[in-house]
């Protein structure tokens, strides 16, 4: 699959950074007002869950529980509530003792328990990913107006549909884990940018320091520049207010580059 290249090319336009508006999402393990949905699952101590885990409302109320956590969930990584069910990262017991995958498993409310009025939450759908995945979270974030959910970590991003519970786009990151140094999103969150710096095997303590986007629409690495530094630094990356200018900042080094 292919899809046409961005170019960069230097430019002295003004540069009128986008607003990074829409925040990034606190977890649902938090209880911080601030973080998305109307339930939260507090965090627990992984691998020791009771047997029915309890689900709370934004006041702290117990309203019901999860089914079968500790054998369909185990170690978990990051919780998210959106779209009327939990988006949970994690790793079963038999992943975790044979070097398996991490997965992202979706659950919602499914009636209540047989003997009690307790509502019953369960699993009731899993994607697979990486085994490095689930410990390298950098963000989750609701684009789109809530329809879709992107979720990123030092190896890879995915992104949600959140309403047909299925995967929208994904990309691994083989080549610069644990190199993002920054990252924004296109105002039309279309496309993310990040700032990488990775090492050169060959040279010690030289780094190519360089801008990588990707179109969350496909998956599909679109565009890379490097910038003129082999130091160990940290740039920042930013969209124009109008997404056709990218900057890269430094101190008062400054880089903008015209997108085409």
């Amino acid at each position: 699959m292919s899809e046409p290249k961005i170019y960069f090319s230097l430019s002295d336009t003004p540069f009128i950074p986008a607003e990074r508006e829409i925040r990034w999402i606190d977890s649902s393990y938090s209880m911080n007002e601030n973080a998305v949905g109307s339930y939260r699952w507090q965090g627990v101590s992984n691998g020791n869950y009771q047997s029915k885990h309890p689900i709370f409302n934004t006041n702290g109320e117990t309203i019901g529980f999860i089914s079968d956590a500790g054998t369909r969930l185990s170690y978990t990584y990051g919780c998210v509530y959106a779209g009327d069910c939990f988006w949970i990262t994690h790793q079963t017991f038999y992943a975790a003792r044979n070097n398996g995958p991490s997965s992202v498993s979706l659950v919602e409310e499914k009636g209540k328990f047989l003997f009690s009025s307790d509502r019953k939450f369960k699993v009731v759908n899993s994607f697979s990913f990486s085994e490095n995945w689930l410990n390298t979270i950098k963000a989750f974030k609701l684009l789109h107006h809530g329809s879709q959910l992107l979720y990123l970590t030092e190896y890879g991003f995915c992104v949600f549909d959140i309403y047909q519970r299925g995967k929208v786009a994904e990309a691994e990151f083989t080549d610069i884990a644990y190199g993002i140094r920054d990252f924004t999103l296109s105002p039309n969150a279309k496309f993310l940018a990040m700032a990488v710096r990775k090492e050169i095997k060959r040279h010690q303590n030289r780094y190519d320091n360089f801008i990588r986007i990707y179109n969350l629409e496909t998956g599909l690495k679109v565009g890379d520049i490097f910038l003129d530094t082999e130091r160990n630094e940290h740039w920042t990356v930013d969209f124009s207010e109008d997404g056709h200018l990218l900057r890269a900042l430094l101190n008062s080094s400054k880089f903008v580059f015209k997108l085409r």
